[in-house]
This record gives C-alpha cells, sequence and structure tokens, in this order.
C-alpha cells in the first residue's frame, strides 16, 4: 500500500482527514482507492492512511507514458472514472475536487482508482441545502461554483469528469486561467455566456454581473481541442457540460 499522512493537533484531525476516512470506509467499489490500514504515532500527532498502491496519477501519466494517447486508453480511464463516481453519487456522496492528481493509474492494468475524498460531501438528492463554493482545483471547478452558488447538485463532479477527458485527449487543460473570474470567461468563450431563459438561478448567484461579455460559443466539434477525439468523444465533452 501507500502512505497518506494526516497531522493531528491539540483539537483533534482536521475535518478534511475525519471525512475522507469515512467515506473511504463507506464506498467498497473497483474504481475508488481502498482504505487499508489506519495507524497512529504513538503521541499521536501523526495519522497515518493506508491505501491501494497504483503506479502513478493521471497527471504523472499523461506526462510519461506512451500510450496514454490511445483512443481505446483513454476511454477506459473516463469510463472507470465515471464508474467510481456513480457508486459515490449514488451513496449520496459528492467528491467535490476530481482532478488528474486524484485520479491514480495502474499502468500495466489501466485500472483506474479514484482517490482524496477530503472534500467529500454528502448530499441528499433533491436537497436545497447550502455547500460552501470554494471546491475543486480551478481548472475543474464547475461554472455554478465560480459564480459563487451556494447550493449545487453533484453535476459539479461530472464538469471536472469533461474537463479531465478534454485534458485527456489534448494534453492541456480544458479550460486554463490564474483566476476565477479569468477562468468563468475562458468558459463563456468556449461554451457561451449563459443567460436567465437557459438558467433561471442565474441572476440570483452572488458573482454574476449582467455587465459580463457576451460571448455566442463554438460548436462543441470545436471546444474539444484539436486532439485525437472521435465523435463519441465529443459527444461525451458536451454531455458533461
Amino acid at each position: 500500500g501507500t502512505l497518506q499522512v494526516a497531522h493531528s493537533s491539540e483539537y483533534g484531525l482536521s475535518d478534511s482527514t475525519i471525512r475522507e476516512i469515512s467515506t473511504l470506509r463507506e464506498l467498497t467499489h473497483e474504481n475508488i482507492v481502498r482504505l487499508k490500514d489506519i495507524i497512529a504515532t504513538v503521541n499521536g500527532q501523526h495519522v497515518h492512511l493506508v491505501l491501494e498502491f497504483l503506479d502513478c496519477d493521471l497527471r504523472q501519466y499523461l506526462d510519461t507514458c506512451p500510450q496514454a494517447s490511445e483512443i481505446g486508453r483513454i476511454k477506459s480511464i473516463v469510463l472507470q472514472i465515471l464508474r467510481g463516481i456513480r457508486h459515490a453519487h449514488m451513496n449520496s456522496i459528492m467528491h467535490r475536487d476530481l482532478k488528474p492528481q486524484n485520479v491514480l493509474i495502474g499502468v500495466a492494468t489501466n485500472q483506474v482508482k479514484i482517490t482524496d475524498f477530503g472534500l467529500a460531501r454528502c448530499f441528499l438528492p433533491n436537497a436545497d441545502r447550502a455547500y460552501t463554493e470554494r471546491v475543486v482545483t480551478l481548472y475543474y471547478r464547475a461554472p455554478e461554483l465560480l459564480l459563487g452558488a451556494h447550493t449545487y447538485t453533484s453535476a459539479v463532479d461530472l464538469w471536472s469528469v469533461g474537463c479531465i477527458m478534454a485534458e485527456m485527449i489534448n494534453f492541456e487543460p480544458l479550460f486554463k486561467a490564474d483566476t476565477e473570474i479569468g477562468l468563468l470567461f475562458r468558459i463563456f468563450e468556449k461554451l457561451g455566456t449563459p443567460n436567465k431563459d437557459v438558467w433561471r438561478e442565474l441572476p440570483g448567484l452572488a458573482h454574476f454581473s449582467d455587465q459580463f461579455p457576451s460571448f455566442p460559443g463554438k460548436p462543441i466539434q470545436e471546444v474539444g481541442g484539436n486532439g485525437p477525439c472521435p465523435r463519441e468523444g465529443v459527444w461525451g465533452i458536451g454531455e458533461c457540460r
């Protein structure tokens, strides 16, 4: 296995560590990393989470593996990510931080396991419950989070999967910017600036402005970039919007 070290303080373990332990104990699936053991040091200052070992994460895989551009491998990896996330969602858990670094790969077997549930959150289907919007690494963050929505659904994970799939095809992030507003405009440039006709709650979102530039958007075939993307791959990116 591999070790993940969690630090404790006089107040105990951090919220993210407790969240990850409880989530991994609840979720058992071939595409979700397995928590094998929990080991505390004698003085209680550190807790070691013993997790399944896989060769590398998806970011390292894309950077170093010659087979990473093969369409068959891309399809297999995306399918396994979706299966793992579907299992989490069926158990009312949003991951909320999906990115290539949180997807582990077994290079020889092409096996995929989702890891790092430190920002995961339980949710109730159809419940209008408030959550924090400051989750998900910037490039993979859904528009509703960038716009300051306090209520959102497990769809934020699917947005991240679409971004990951496009990155696997093009070997670069689909949307890239240094700031939240910059990323929002990159999204609008490619997908079009939304309005209240297509997004009823839009005017009430904290970071929305009717002064945003109006972009018409591009055909989905142009959004995915110049990678070797088959028709079904383009369709898949569109479905994750």
